[in-house]
């Protein structure tokens, strides 16, 4: 899928928590998405309970505490799930 595709389907746009400095939770009204200073970490929609995941998802420990906050994983977790082709995670290439 790409990532217009997906942004689309987050639907109206509810709320932004601010998880930590340049660490935001944006909520929508059938997803979540998680970003990090200004680029995409991962979106999750209510539709099929898919972790979409951005190039930067494993960026630092930060990024991956902050994932681990929002969404219940870490970026080491998830890099095992994608290596082990788990249909729950998908890597977006933008």
């Amino acid at each position: 899928m790409k990532k217009e595709t997906l942004l689309k389907k987050l639907g109206t746009f509810k709320k932004a928590e601010q998880v930590q400095n340049n660490q935001t939770k944006l909520v929508f009204e059938k997803g979540v998405l998680f970003q990090s200073y200004d680029s995409l970490i991962a979106i999750r929609l209510k539709t099929d309970g898919v972790l979409y995941l951005f190039k930067h998802y494993n960026y630092s420990k930060t990024t991956s505490k902050y994932l681990n906050e929002v969404f219940g994983v870490t970026s080491s977790e998830v890099t095992k799930e994608l290596e082990r082709k788990n249909d729950n995670y998908k890597l977006i290439k933008e």
